[in-house]
C-alpha cells in the first residue's frame, strides 16, 4: 500500500511540476541535480475502528531541494504554495485519497512539507462453519 501511495506522491508532484524537476523515491544520490523533490515515507500507524475495519495512517515528509542561490526562501514559498494546492488529492490505484495534517517549514535551505493520508483497510475475518442440519420439535399447549 505505501508503494502505491508514493508512486501517487510522485506522479501528482510530476503533473504538477514537470519535467524540470527529478523526482527521487528511494535514495537521493550523492550528485543529484537541483531543483529536485525526494518522497521520504516517515510513519505508518494503524487503528482499529470496528470489528474488521482499520484506519491506517500514513506520514510522509516531501522534501524540495531548490536552485542554489539568492532567492532560496521565495523559490520555497512558491514551491509550498503549489504543493499546499496540489497534494491535497492523489490516485491511490483508480481511487482518490486526501491529504491531512499538511505542514511545511524549510530546514538548511531545504523545504519539509509533511502530510498524512489515511485510508481505512478490512481484514478478511476466518468464515465459521454454518449450521448444517436444525432438528425443531413443537408442542401447543392446552389443545388437548
Amino acid at each position: 500500500m505505501e508503494n502505491e501511495m508514493i508512486d501517487g506522491i510522485a506522479k501528482r508532484l510530476y503533473e504538477l511540476f514537470g519535467e524540470a524537476y527529478e523526482i527521487h523515491i528511494d535514495e537521493v544520490k550523492q550528485d543529484f541535480k537541483e531543483p529536485c523533490f525526494f518522497v521520504v515515507d516517515l510513519t505508518d500507524g494503524q487503528e482499529l475502528v470496528m470489528r474488521n475495519r482499520y484506519q491506517q495512517t500514513h506520514s510522509f515528509d516531501i522534501q524540495y531541494f531548490p536552485k542554489t542561490g539568492k532567492s532560496i526562501t521565495r523559490e520555497c514559498n512558491a514551491i509550498k504554495q503549489t504543493i499546499f494546492m496540489g497534494m491535497e488529492y492523489i490516485n491511490l490505484g483508480d481511487d482518490l485519497i486526501r491529504g491531512t495534517d499538511m505542514s511545511a517549514n524549510v530546514q538548511n535551505d531545504v523545504l519539509h512539507f509533511f502530510v498524512n493520508y489515511n485510508i481505512f483497510v478490512f481484514r478478511v475475518l476466518d468464515p465459521v462453519p454454518k449450521m448444517q442440519t436444525l432438528a425443531q420439535t413443537q408442542h401447543l399447549k392446552g389443545s388437548d
